[in-house]
């Protein structure tokens, strides 16, 4: 069940975060806003980009999301440079929390933007993440693809690996995405749905993601300038089969 309070006062916040992110002048470049659900159960995310110089960002995120075992919080921080059109690249580092449980977790590792032709990019990520209690420790690393089909239309593909060697628990997480985003030239609402296929703890899922999406500044698109980085998310497929 969807958690209305906590969800609508996340939701309060990115409303109201919205003429800050709207300020050049404070050095905010981009922002999107996002809200929609997976498989029914709700989510909301936020992500704001910073001019520190010609050459250097910082990217904020924060996002919240139900799931069956309870809400799980994230913030992420992007510090990154562009030494020339099309290209982007840097540090993250990450950090998560399940409400209701003891459990909460840190990730960091390199990433990188890079254009491939006319309309397309590609991103690149790799990184180290631990979890407590019980010590997980992972490795991970992911690459997508993303397509502008049209002004308003760009298709996204994902394959993300993740491996986890305890004496607890021993697995190697797969996750493959296909998605859409749609967004009419000239305004600031759009639309995404993408579905994605993992497996994890020889377990296999399929889960649905729908949602809108208010994208403000130089933000969006397919060129490395202007797309956001997205948050990793290393142990997604185990906290999403209920291990926590």
């Amino acid at each position: 069940m969807v958690p209305l309070p906590r969800l609508a006062a996340v939701l309060s916040i990115c409303l109201l975060a919205t003429p800050i992110a709207a300020q050049s002048s404070l050095g905010v470049s981009g922002a999107t806003f996002d809200i929609g659900a997976v498989d029914g159960d709700a989510f909301v995310a936020i992500r704001i980009d910073t001019a520190i110089t010609g050459h250097h960002g910082l990217q904020f995120d924060a996002a919240l999301s139900d799931h069956d075992t309870g809400l799980i919080g994230l913030m992420d921080g992007h510090l990154y440079m562009r030494p020339a059109k099309g290209r982007k690249y840097g540090l993250f580092a990450q950090v998560g929390d399940a409400d209701g449980h003891s459990r909460s977790w840190g990730a960091a590792g390199i990433e990188g933007m890079f254009a491939a032709g006319t309309n397309t990019a590609v991103e690149l990520r790799g990184g180290l993440a631990l979890s407590q209690p019980g010590g997980w420790d992972a490795l991970f690393a992911d690459a997508g693809v993303i397509r502008g089909v049209s002004d308003s239309l760009s298709l996204t593909a994902r394959l993300t690996l993740t491996e986890i060697d305890e004496v607890a628990l021993s697995t190697i997480a797969k996750e493959a995405r296909l998605g859409l985003e749609y967004r009419p030239r000239g305004t600031a609402w759009g639309a995404f749905a993408d579905i994605t296929a993992d497996r994890a703890d020889g377990i296999e899922t399929t889960t649905l993601r729908l949602g809108l999406s208010l994208t403000l500044g130089d933000a969006g698109g397919t060129a490395p300038e202007t797309r956001l980085f997205r948050a990793a998310d290393p142990f997604g497929p185990l906290f999403r089969r209920g291990r926590l």
